[in-house]
């Protein structure tokens, strides 16, 4: 009996930790989309390719963006970020928060706020 009792207890005590070994954060990675996608195109003076921006989400729910403007990487702005039903918050370090439904498909993110909707590519470079 009492190693039934014992076997139950650490039974519960390992069931939560197993069940979070299988959530996988499917957002974690980093995320391209060109500036002109944004609308973010003023003063930009070369090609679309060369201007861009990069979201990086960790596993960690930290994350930074990095824009990029004629080919030349720029500040790098931190922040954390949570998930919840379908839905991402971004909160950077000065306390500013954004809301957005997002969705994945494959290499594609959508994030959507309100009637704005952008696609972000899976980056690899």
């Amino acid at each position: 009996m009492f190693r039934k009792t014992i076997a139950s207890v650490l039974f519960l005590c390992v069931l939560p930790l197993l069940a979070a070994c299988g959530a996988k954060n499917e957002i974690a990675g980093c995320w391209k989309a060109e500036l002109s996608v944004l609308g973010l195109t003023e003063g930009v003076s070369t090609a679309p390719e060369d201007n861009y921006i990069l979201l990086y989400f960790n596993e960690d729910l930290s994350g930074k963006n990095v824009l990029v403007r004629d080919g030349q990487s720029g500040d790098e702005m931190p922040f954390s970020y949570s998930l919840s039903d379908g839905r991402i918050t971004i909160t950077r370090e000065d306390g500013q928060s954004y809301a957005f439904e997002y969705l994945i498909d494959s290499d594609i993110l959508t994030l959507k706020e309100a009637n704005r909707e952008a696609q972000f590519t899976k980056y690899k470079g």
